[in-house]
This record gives C-alpha cells, structure tokens and sequence, in this order.
C-alpha cells in the first residue's frame, strides 16, 4: 500500500519529499555524532586530569605536560594542549603541545571543574580546566576528530544512495507495470481488428479503444518511443537490484562496528575504513555496471565487459579484508577462517578488484545462511600449475544434484528464503570475464565447495616482490604504526643480528636525522609509510622534500590500491611494497 501511494507522487513533490528527508536525516545524524563526540572530549579530559592528579597538587603541572605531551597527542582526538595565565591581557601561553589553539574568551569556571564542552569547528571542541588552588591557571585541550567525520560522512552517503536505490526501484517498477498494460491493450487492439469490430468485452472494459484503433496510425509511433524508454527504465531498474544487493554486506558491517564505537578498537577502526572505501567504490562502479549492462543487451563486442576494468591485482590482501569484515558482520561466529598455501601470498591475477569482493562477499554470506551457527566456513587460496584457486567450504545443508546445474541462472535461488537469484549470477559472470573458471560441488547435507580457478600474471612493474639490502645498509624504518617497527625489527633479525635500523614515528623527526648526519649517513634504505599522522604531509612529500633517490626508497603502504599513490610513485620511480604481504615478502642481505 506504501509502495503504492508512493508511485501516485509527482516527480516534482517526490523531489522535494527526498530533499526533506535528506535534510532532517543529516541533520539528525550530525546531531548524534556531535553528541558523541562531545561526550569523548569529557571523557578524556576528565580520565587524563584524574591520572594527573598528583602533579597537579604538587603544582607540576608544566613538567607534566612536557614530559607526557606525546601520551596526550597519541589519541586520535587530542590534537593540542595548552596552559594559560589568565593574570595577563592577552593571556600568555606557558606551554603549548600541539595545534594551535585560540585563546577562549569570557570563560567561567569553578575551581577544580570541567567547563562545558565548547563547539569551535565541524566535529572540533575546546575543553578548558580551571587548575585547583591556582585561578590564574587555564588549561585547555583542542578535541577533533577525522575519524568521526568519515564515519558521519559515510552514513550520510550510505543514507542517500539507499533512498535513491529506493526511489530508482520504485520508478522501474512503475515502468514495467507501464509497459505490460500497454501490451495488454495491444493484444486488444489486434482482437478488434481480427474481428473487424470491438468485442462485448473491449466494450465494457475498454470503451475507449475504439477511438485509439481509429489513431493507430498516429499513436504507433509514440508507442515506439513509449517501450524503448520502458526499456530503459527496466535496465535501470536491474541495475538498482544489483547495488541493493551488493550494498548489503558492507552496510551490516558498518552497523556491527557502529555497535562498538564507545571502545574504537583499532581493528575496528580498520574494518570500518574498509567498509566506507567499499561503498564508495559500489557508488563509483554503478555508471561501468551500467555501461556493460547496456553492451550485452545491444550485443556489442565480447570485449565490452568487466574484463576491461581489470588489472594484475594481489589475491591475498582481499581474501583477508573480506574475512576480517566477516567476523565483525557475523560477530557471533568465530569459525570462519582463511587458508592461504605458503606459495600463495604473492599471487597476482587479472582482475577487478571491487568484484572480486563483492562476489567473495555474497559467496561466504551464502555459506552462512546455509550453515548452523556451530559449522565452519573456510575461505582458501592455493596455487595448481598456471592458476590460482580459491575455495569457499561450509557445512551446510548442500544442493541437489539435480539442482546443481541451474545454480547462476538469473533469479533461480535454493534455499535462501528472501533470495534474489543475483549473487552466484553475478559473481559467475565475473569470473568468466576474466577468463577463469565457476565451479560447485554439493550434495545434500554434505555441504559445498565453490572454486574459483583464475590464471595467474606476473605482478606489475611498480610492486616490490622483495627487499635486497647489501652489507653496512643502514635501514630506516618511517611509520607511525608501532606494529609495524616491530614487524621490520624482527624481519631484519632473521636475517642479520648486525644490521643497523633506526625507528621514525614523523616526519621531523627523520628530517632531523638527516640534517644531524649530514654527510655520515652512508648506505641507507628507508622504508616509508604513506600516510602519516601529519596533516599536511605523506610518505612522498617526505620523500621529495629531503631527496632521495628512488634506489634508496621503499614505499610500505596499505594504500597501494589509491591510483593516485600508484601514478606518483610510477613519476618518482619508487617501488611499492603492500603492507599485507611485509610479513611474507623475501628479506635478502647481498
């Protein structure tokens, strides 16, 4: 009944309606996310002033700050300290960490209180501290947050893409009802003129049909125009189902991780990232879907297809990230596991990578709906001969043999109670684009195998397949993720106790080592992260700005994706090493 008031609405009040509903959503939502983060800023200052109470009584305050202010810029929130004498007109800075922060105006608070939490920005709060027994004292703290503003970001965009899924939907529907009407009255129309006069029952129902007949020669024509644009309306309606139904899984996994946002776990953080990047590149594939959608229905060459948008891509990085976003999505199963062969790591074969996850995506949500809660689910990657193959095995419930050979057929499901018949056909089209091999093995409470058999490349050019060192190498180490020191540490020690490597969390602090060993430095190689805790500055900047030569550098990054990253390291000439694969990539010292 919804639906059906809803295609009653003009064009224009529909406009209008989702413009209202947009507005209030955002609105609401930002809301929320302001709230939250209002409450973070409270939280944090008030747990870092009770740590500090100590100090605060002893009157150290100012040696505290020194001493801890890289404790207190490590959060992702706190971007800058700073203490004030309020004696002085204008009030003088004793100490500053961080941004800078302007000085607040007309600021009351009682001794040994939290002021409010004071809005200065988009998602940016000042939280100021009145220092007990010392009025003169203000210390403020600079909140904000990149973080929860990707996150209002993405909810926003996932927002509005739903509501034009549902209005595009709404509108094909409209059309094939169009459009089958119209073919109705057609087979009427040649009723009539078989009989050379209107039936008893066109008369009743269709009174006017005769006045039509009479203009046939007039309204042909329109009605030509009428079914290629019908025609239309049905394409873009197939290609709403399809984002409805690959939008899907990133959407629960965003609302799993929404679910823990008071902790912000670092893994959580990670998976949510990945999720955000993967509805932006659903709403960026949905005009190449579109495009290859209307080749096939106009016949055009074989070579019209996703096979164009491939590329030597590494398997293993997104068989991680989608079992990663698994665990989150289905939090209550822990036994969903990936199976990578010691040879597989560095596999590379040609393909698109967003449908690549969209079908190893929909594949593992098939496994599980099929399965009890207590069966295992493994995702594999193993190599044989010239291909690579990854495997999907549950213990599910399985399919009829019988059945079996219609399993991709468009719209043919088993099993799933609100299936669409999309996933399995898409995700086989997918990889015969890319001249690889679908296959399915079941048998009725035996369970499935799904294979997926693609033809292995060579990796590309800009990729560093290993890391060559020769002897009295200094190595250095540019990343703001301690794990990753960590990772290099070892690595490094497998190979050689007597390596020198020195550790650079920022970028002034190695432009400092630079400008002290000037001239002493020797033979180096510097391993650098991309993106960095500095706002204004990457892994490349740094690069460029202190000169070293592509032959020295190694770009160690989970951005190898970003073309742009790619284009600028193909000007510079620097190879790319995935962080993914660090831990398996070959470490030599010559």
């Amino acid at each position: 009944m919804f639906i059906k008031r809803l295609r009653r609405i003009s064009f224009l009040n529909a406009v209008a309606l989702f413009s209202v509903a947009v507005v209030v959503a955002v609105v609401s939502i930002y809301f929320v996310f302001d709230l939250y983060l209002s409450s973070v800023s409270r939280e944090l200052v008030t747990s870092w002033i009770q740590s500090e109470a100590v100090a605060i009584q002893e009157g150290n305050l100012l040696t505290s700050i020194t001493k801890n202010q890289r404790v207190l810029l490590s959060s992702q929130f706190v971007k800058g300290v700073v203490l004030l004498d309020q004696t002085t007109t204008p009030n003088q800075k004793l100490i500053e960490v961080g941004d800078r922060i302007e000085s607040p105006r007309n600021v009351s608070i009682l001794q040994g209180d939290l002021v409010r939490v004071s809005t200065v920005g988009f998602f940016a709060k000042q939280v100021a501290y009145k220092v007990p027994d010392r009025p003169d004292l203000l210390l403020v703290f600079s909140i904000e947050s990149q973080f929860v503003q990707r996150v209002f970001y993405t909810t926003v965009a996932a927002l509005i893409l739903f509501m034009i899924v549902l209005f595009g939907s709404i509108k094909a529907v409209q059309a094939r009802e169009f459009l089958k009407r119209e073919r109705y009255l057609k087979q009427a129309l040649d009723e009539f003129i078989t009989r050379d006069q209107p039936s008893e029952f066109i008369e009743q129902e269709f009174p006017s049909i005769v006045r039509w007949w009479e203009d046939k020669k007039r309204e042909s024509e329109a009605a030509r125009r009428l079914a290629v644009e019908s025609e239309s309306k049905m394409l873009l309606g197939e290609l709403g189902a399809r984002v409805a139904h690959d939008i899907r899984s990133p959407l629960n996994t965003i609302n799993a991780v929404a679910s823990s946002i008071k902790n912000l776990p670092e893994n959580a953080k990670d998976l949510l990232n990945t999720a955000i990047q993967r509805i932006r590149d659903i709403a960026n594939g949905v005009a190449d879907i579109n495009r290859i959608v209307l080749a096939e229905r106009k016949q055009a060459t074989k070579n019209s297809s996703v096979e164009n948008l491939s590329e030597p891509t590494l398997l293993f990085p997104i068989l991680e990230s989608v079992i990663e976003e698994k665990l989150v999505q289905f939090h209550n199963r822990h036994n969903i596991d990936l199976k990578v062969s010691p040879d597989a790591y560095s596999t590379f074969a040609m393909i698109n990578e967003l449908e690549m996850r969209r079908t190893l995506s929909n594949l593992i949500d098939n496994a599980v709906e099929a399965s009890e809660d207590t069966a295992k689910i493994t995702l594999a990657l193993e190599l044989m001969e010239s291909h690579a193959v990854i495997k999907i095995l549950d213990q599910g419930k399985g399919i009829p043999s019988e059945l079996l050979s219609r399993i991709g057929e468009m719209g043919f499901t088993y099993g799933k109670k609100n299936g669409s018949g999309l996933g399995v056909h898409y995700a086989k089209a997918s990889v015969q684009s890319w001249k690889g091999k679908f296959e399915i093995d079941s048998k009725v409470d035996g369970g499935a195998e799904v294979r997926i058999s693609l033809p292995r490349t060579p990796a590309p050019k800009w990729i560093a397949t290993e890391v060559t060192l020769s002897k009295g190498t200094t190595l250095l180490v540019l990343d703001d993720d301690p794990t990753i020191h960590a990772v290099w540490q070892e690595r490094t020690r497998e190979i050689s106790q007597d390596l020198k490597i020195e550790h650079f969390f920022d970028p002034q602090s190695i432009r400092s080592w630079f400008v002290q060993n000037n001239g002493k430095i020797g033979k180096y190689l510097l391993l650098s992260d991309y993106e960095l805790r500095a706002r204004d500055t990457n892994g490349l900047d740094v690069i460029e700005r202190l000169g070293i030569s592509h032959k020295d550098v190694v770009l160690v990054t989970s951005a190898y994706e970003d073309l742009s990253v790619r284009s600028k390291c193909k000007e510079l000439n620097i190879k790319i090493l995935p962080k993914p694969s660090l831990a398996f990539t070959p470490v030599h010292v010559i």
